[in-house]
């Protein structure tokens, strides 16, 4: 991990270690890790799986991810916790500035209005929409679906991540079920089925389901821990329930594989972006009126400039007028011509040369 990773997300400490599972995979070897502290397998990492995400956002200027599971399992949780380490990493690795946004019922149901606040690259998670059909018309809904296809194109393109949170795998028409991932965070009989003929892997849905059990009724779940065996004060499992891990299935083309993920306060309680979009969530900052008076003591006017620019990235635009008017010129000059970002800076750098 770099030194940036390990400022936001914890570092990891791998080593081997001889863990009986549960599904035919006794006494291989696996490798552990030790994420802030706490232990994990190494096949179970939450960021690895979000990294796939991150690869396939760069290159892809529109992509959807599907969380499927029961009320009270955690899809609002690791849909958090995605948003934030996909925005974090889509800039630090990429520059690709993200924002992050909640919508629901009423921002389907006021569909135009909610569009009008995209004005930049943006996760919008749709939080719990099973019964949305059931709840506007038809023709307000094929509404919806079309804004799915054209949501990136407003104004200035921009990048979209969509995150779509429901109760069970056929909720929603095909269209929102054509993810590019999907996540699962529990499983029932009635869903056997479905979820086989969807994603396959019948037996690790059967684990999930077993493992949510012992989860739920015991407190504990995952590999047995070999150390219980000779001190009955150790946990029984690799992992206690929530405390700070939880369990769901990621779904990627190759199939099928079991991740942990925790709540976003545990992997950084102090984000901005997020407690933008999560107002549930209650950072721990200083003022924002000494920050500000140490940067303009620090950098003068050009603090100023720089708020001007950050605020921008974000969508939030506080140039004048005359200024908009001119950045939506350039915009639209691009999207008609040939003409390249590349060739406005080299145009710039000439330009200040005179």
């Amino acid at each position: 991990m770099s030194s940036d990773e390990n400022i936001i997300y914890g570092r990891e400490e791998r080593r081997p270690v001889r863990l009986p599972m549960q599904h035919g995979t006794a006494n291989k070897k696996f490798r552990t890790a030790r994420w802030q502290e706490v232990p994990m397998l190494k096949s179970h990492s939450f960021l690895k799986a979000v990294r796939e995400i991150v690869e396939t956002a760069s290159r892809l200027d529109l992509i959807s991810i599907c969380i499927v599971g029961k009320q009270s399992t955690g899809k609002s949780t690791i849909a958090q916790s995605i948003s934030h380490v996909l925005h974090n990493e889509l800039e630090s690795k990429y520059g690709i500035i993200f924002n992050v946004v909640i919508w629901g019922m009423v921002q389907l149901q006021n569909i135009d209005e909610a569009l009008k606040t995209i004005e930049s690259n943006t996760i919008i998670i749709f939080d719990d929409i099973s019964f949305a059909r059931k709840i506007v018309s038809s023709h307000h809904w094929n509404k919806v679906l079309n804004t799915m296809t054209t949501i990136r194109h407003r104004g200035s393109d921009v990048r979209i991540i969509l995150i779509f949170n429901y109760h069970y795998t056929l909720a929603n028409d095909k269209f929102l079920r054509g993810s590019d991932y999907t996540l699962i965070t529990s499983t029932n009989v009635a869903e056997h089925e479905n979820m086989i003929k969807l994603y396959g892997g019948r037996h690790i849905i059967k684990y999930l389901e077993r493992e949510l059990h012992s989860a739920t009724s015991t407190g504990y779940f995952g590999p047995d821990n070999p150390e219980y065996k000779k001190d009955k004060t150790k946990p029984p499992k690799l992992y206690k329930f929530r405390q700070p891990f939880s369990l769901a299935l990621f779904h990627t083309p190759n199939g099928l594989r079991p991740i942990i993920y925790p709540h976003i306060k545990w992997l950084d309680p102090k984000c901005g972006i997020c407690a933008a979009a999560h107002p549930n969530i209650r950072t721990e900052s200083e003022s924002v009126d000494d920050f500000m008076s140490n940067l303009v003591e620090r950098y003068g006017s050009t603090a100023i400039s720089g708020l001007k620019v950050f605020l921008a990235q974000r969508g939030i635009l506080q140039y004048g007028k005359t200024t908009i008017s001119a950045r939506n010129a350039i915009a639209k000059h691009i999207r008609d011509s040939n003409t390249t970002p590349q060739a406005l800076l080299d145009w710039f750098n000439q330009y200040k040369g005179r």
